[in-house]
């Protein structure tokens, strides 16, 4: 009798029980093979990234990514990753993924709203949003930390993109903020001019239509 089950990190087990013949009494042999999965790519268990989530067909969102993130990641075909928190250097397995795949990798250092003198840099940030908006670059994962402020700042001026109302955006910064919401990251969504992305913002808009 052979079973054979797989967990959470890839691990495939396999347990056989052999019968004996020789003298009575003899128990039966049990003898368990436990092999690790080398290759995420093959891997079965699908995990994603913490606080993910699809913004809108091309575009996702989440936390910064590990190797068991890999083989999810993989099968959803990513073409660009837009890192919002570029002091967390990647992993030789993540960095492995991007060279494999050719995935654009795209930092931008937007910093953070934080009292009382630290705010976000409008530049990089825009800079980001055009990154984002961009249709040629999608499927695109925005990551940052832990997939809150910083990602939600910028998925809620996409959603101000989108024509979505002011009360529907805050509350789904909140819905992924919880209790790290920022006001300052409310205001800075607030008075964010869209108007300032050009082409990318019309070229979406025509897209949303």
């Amino acid at each position: 009798v052979s079973t054979q089950s797989t967990g959470r990190e890839g691990i495939c087990m396999e347990a056989s029980v052999e019968e004996s013949t020789g003298a009575a009494g003899e128990q039966p042999r049990l003898s368990r093979r436990i092999s690790r999965e080398r290759s995420w790519e093959q891997d079965s268990v699908n995990i994603p990234p913490l606080n993910f989530a699809m913004v809108c067909p091309g575009i996702y969102r989440g936390g910064y990514p590990n190797k068991k993130h890999l083989g999810f990641l993989a099968k959803l075909g990513i073409k660009t990753i837009i890192n919002l928190y570029p002091d967390m250097p990647y992993s030789e397995e993540l960095a492995a993924l991007v060279s494999n795949h050719s995935i654009r990798l795209s930092q931008f250092d937007i910093g953070e709203n934080k009292e009382p003198f630290t705010c976000i840099d409008s530049t990089a940030f825009e800079s980001a949003m055009q990154e984002a908006l961009c249709q040629a670059n999608r499927p695109v994962l925005i990551h940052c930390d832990k997939g809150t402020r910083r990602t939600g700042c910028l998925v809620g001026c996409l959603r101000k993109v989108q024509c979505w109302s002011m009360s529907a955006i805050f509350e789904e910064y909140r819905r992924f903020a919880l209790d790290k919401a920022r006001p300052l990251d409310i205001q800075f969504i607030e008075f964010f001019d869209v108007s300032a992305l050009g082409d990318d913002l019309e070229q979406e808009q025509v897209a949303q239509n």
